[in-house]
């Protein structure tokens, strides 16, 4: 036992020494950027990211070089991602896409998710790293979203108080779109959500881990979003799944289904009956929405008819804004850019091979995820696949009436958290990172302390 100890302390202490400490908390900071920075969805701020991107796979490389006791980590998501970009590559390679630009652009966006998600893997697996990245992703959600609430009860129509967006007014947080806010809280909110069930986390940090989930919940409902009120529900069901799943207590589970309803209230409370209206709208459309909401299932008819046309191949990476416009069925004063169902604008894209590709990806996901999700209560690092793989089947669920993943902000934390699902992270099961001195219970019923000789 002490000696599978001390081979797994050596392998995270040659994991931090692998990586210098400055590069974990740029690629945190460079996920930061990209949400503050509008999403991302303007050429300066995604040029930002995958120049910020270059750069950290760049100092990486060079620290791997010059240190003996570095080695690289494959996760196994980036396998079918790989995989999805060199099919990008064919077809732009080959001219089977029909918008050569639009296909470049995209694969550069596409390796950026890539060079993320593969920093992601080798940062993360130090233990103490983990750890770090539970509690930013918790207080930058936490952050956003008191920001988010603050700006829409004071200016609900400006971004930061005096940016004016030409073509939304549905604008909330630091987005235009208060769909790809939500996606981003939804990414967010798996982590002060397993801190708050933490069985050996501080009470009071507890207390303040739910109280920042209702609040990130809570601007979700605010924000009008009816996809990301369903993703958040969704994320809450699945917590108290792997909750029960992991032999949880009735009081946690009571108490996920109590923020649940909790947030509701304070919604209605602070929004008043748009709050109730919008609710009382998710899957259909009613009068007074946004132009594209009334013909979005116009789109999907017409994205399902392009599909059948290249249904194998697609029409290639990037290029549904170029080619729906001839296959669109209805006058309409707007720019139709998006699908507004990710996994159909694959489809119609990458045809029934990256189709294929995506559903591969998705259940390596969950399939690594899940396999080793036990104890995960019990210490941050732990928490870590819980809280990701949470904020993934948020976006997931909302990707089936929105395009949160071609927002590049968006679209890297999701990959990132992909990547932090499927993280072996290693040390010991009891080794608490945010604890109390409490009692631990052993098998044979009797309490010790969790630092004692014989709680371990």
């Amino acid at each position: 036992m002490s000696a599978t100890r001390a081979v797994r302390g050596s392998q995270s202490a040659a994991d931090s020494r692998a990586n210098p400490a400055v590069l974990a908390p740029a690629l945190m900071a460079l996920l930061a950027f990209g949400t503050l920075a509008f999403g991302a969805v303007e050429a300066w701020s995604r040029f930002v990211l995958e120049a910020g991107t270059a750069l950290l796979l760049a100092l990486w490389a060079f620290w791997v070089s010059r240190s003996r006791s570095s080695r690289m980590e494959w996760n196994p998501v980036l396998t079918p991602l790989l995989i999805f970009g060199a099919f990008g590559a064919l077809q732009w390679i080959s001219g089977m896409t029909s918008y050569v630009y639009a296909t470049r652009v995209t694969l550069q966006v596409l390796a950026m998710y890539f060079g993320l998600a593969f920093l992601a893997s080798q940062f993360l697996r130090d233990r103490g790293r983990a750890s770090q990245f539970v509690i930013f992703c918790a207080v930058f959600g936490a952050a956003f979203a008191l920001f988010a609430t603050l700006q829409w009860f004071t200016s609900p129509d400006k971004l930061y108080w005096y940016r004016v967006p030409r073509l939304s007014r549905f604008v909330f947080g630091s987005y235009v779109n208060r769909n790809h806010y939500s996606g981003m809280i939804e990414l967010l909110l798996g982590f002060p959500l397993v801190l708050s069930l933490g069985v050996e986390i501080r009470r009071s940090i507890r207390v303040l881990a739910a109280f920042s989930a209702l609040l990130m919940m809570t601007s979700v409902v605010l924000s009008g979003s009816r996809g990301g009120m369903v993703a958040i529900t969704a994320e809450v069901v699945f917590a108290l799944v792997l909750l029960l799943r992991d032999n949880g207590s009735r009081t946690a589970a009571v108490s996920l289904l109590a923020v649940l309803v909790i947030t509701l209230g304070a919604g209605y409370w602070l929004g008043g009956a748009s709050v109730l209206d919008r609710l009382a709208s998710i899957g259909r459309v009613v009068e007074g929405s946004s132009l594209v909401e009334e013909t979005r299932p116009l789109v999907l008819r017409d994205s399902l008819g392009m599909w059948k046309e290249k249904p194998v191949l697609g029409w290639g990476l990037g290029t549904f804004d170029a080619t729906y416009p001839s296959h669109q069925s209805f006058h309409s004063s707007l720019n139709m850019q998006f699908a507004h169902d990710d996994f159909l604008q694959v489809l119609v894209e990458m045809g029934l091979i990256g189709f294929g590709l995506i559903v591969w990806f998705v259940f390596v996901l969950y399939r690594r995820a899940l396999r080793g999700m036990d104890h995960w209560r019990v210490s941050l690092r732990r928490m870590l696949p819980v809280a990701a793989l949470l904020g993934c089947t948020g976006l997931l669920v909302h990707s089936f009436t929105d395009f949160n993943l071609e927002i590049p902000a968006n679209g890297a934390w999701f990959f990132v958290l992909a990547a932090a699902a499927c993280i072996r992270v290693p040390g010991r099961v009891m080794e608490l990172d945010v604890a109390t001195p409490v009692h631990t219970r052993r098998h044979d019923g009797r309490h010790t302390l969790p630092h004692s000789p014989r709680g371990r």
